[in-house]
């Protein structure tokens, strides 16, 4: 059986697009609150876990509070469409062990990159999800589209480049990583040295990364084995559930484990940290409507615009400081924007709407 996208309305596609932009401006302006509060601060892998914790309890009592009650209980039907056999809830696995993958690279590859670099080389997600969003999900770009999301990719790593020389992103030693009470010495792999194994795992990262959300846009549109259309929230309880088991055995204990053993959980949490969790939290949400609602790639123009307005808010209420890279960069990230919706081939055109020859005819599917 081919499987049929659900058609979201352009109200909601509109709605969520705006939604997931406002809240990457205000998550980007929290997190640099809580990270910049006095004392050593919260452990991050303890907030991703407690956002992928309230996510999944959100996403449940949403489900619960919109899914009619039928002949047994709620919890049975949760139970039954979230875990049951024609749930495809193993499938969900898959896209929630590759985030933990990437999570994991980019802790690795942050203490061999100086900070501009670890900033444009994660910038390359947008470009490998435009690959995978091809090859897995077989739809296609224009050339226009293609030139968009190559001018988004500099022009969000123009806005993303420091006005001076930082320091590395977190207080590890360059060349080693934190795992538990060990500190790794530098390392070295096929004769390239730790920058260039850094470099590496930070494309390795951006290649999961595109893989592991389209492949969650797939699931998420795709019918069930039944022929069903999957239900978002049942989608975000069995991301949510791996996510959980994966960022706190991978996060909390082995990169962090000798940390929050010493000082604590919740050490370092205050209202500017609980913030953070929750628009972390209220994030995934939303990426979840977009992807339903739009694509990746949508969602990754969304994500640039907003890197943009939360720069030109922090020039406003902050000490940020706007540069000449900031204003070409923000040039650019508007032109891409404007030239991917121009670049748009109508529906028509698309392969698979394209009659069949012969004397017998086959029904659009």
């Amino acid at each position: 059986m081919t499987s049929k996208p659900i058609a979201p309305s352009s109200r909601q596609k509109m709605f969520s697009i705006l939604a997931l932009m406002l809240q990457n401006c205000t998550l980007v302006l929290i997190m640099r609150w809580s990270r910049t509060q006095p004392g050593r601060g919260y452990v991050p892998s303890t907030a991703v876990f407690l956002a992928e914790c309230l996510k999944l309890c959100a996403s449940t009592l949403i489900w619960l509070y919109t899914h009619p009650e039928t002949e047994g209980t709620r919890v049975k039907d949760l139970k039954e469409a979230a875990a049951g056999p024609e749930s495809d809830f193993v499938k969900m696995a898959i896209p929630a062990a590759l985030y933990a993958v990437q999570n994991w690279l980019q802790y690795f590859a942050i203490s061999r990159l100086d900070a501009p670099t670890f900033q444009v080389t994660a910038q390359l997600k947008i470009l490998a999800t435009a690959v995978c969003f091809v090859i897995v999900l077989k739809r296609s770009l224009t050339p226009m589209q293609w030139g968009a999301l190559t001018l988004l990719t500099a022009g969000v790593i123009l806005c993303q480049l420091p006005a001076k020389s930082v320091s590395p992103v977190v207080p590890i030693p360059v060349g080693a990583i934190a795992i538990g009470s060990d500190l790794l010495p530098p390392m070295s792999f096929l004769g390239f040295g730790p920058r260039a194994v850094g470099f590496l795992s930070m494309v390795t990262a951006s290649a999961i990364s595109g893989l592991a959300g389209v492949y969650f846009e797939k699931l998420l549109k795709d019918r069930t084995i039944t022929g069903a259309s999957p239900n978002i929230w049942i989608r975000n309880i069995q991301l949510a559930a791996f996510s959980v088991l994966f960022t706190g055995i991978f996060g909390v204990m082995l990169m962090d484990g000798a940390e929050v053993f010493e000082r604590g959980f919740f050490a370092g949490y205050g209202l500017p940290a609980v913030l953070a969790v929750v628009f972390n939290a209220l994030g995934g949400i939303i990426v979840a409507l977009v992807v339903q609602a739009a694509d990746n790639v949508v969602k990754g123009f969304a994500t640039s615009v907003a890197i943009v307005v939360s720069g030109l808010l922090s020039a406003v209420i902050t000490d940020f400081t706007i540069t000449i890279p900031f204003v070409a960069g923000t040039t650019m990230v508007t032109g891409a924007t404007v030239m991917y919706a121009a670049g748009t081939r109508p529906a028509v055109a698309l392969p698979r709407y394209a009659p069949v020859s012969g004397p017998e005819t086959a029904s659009v599917k």
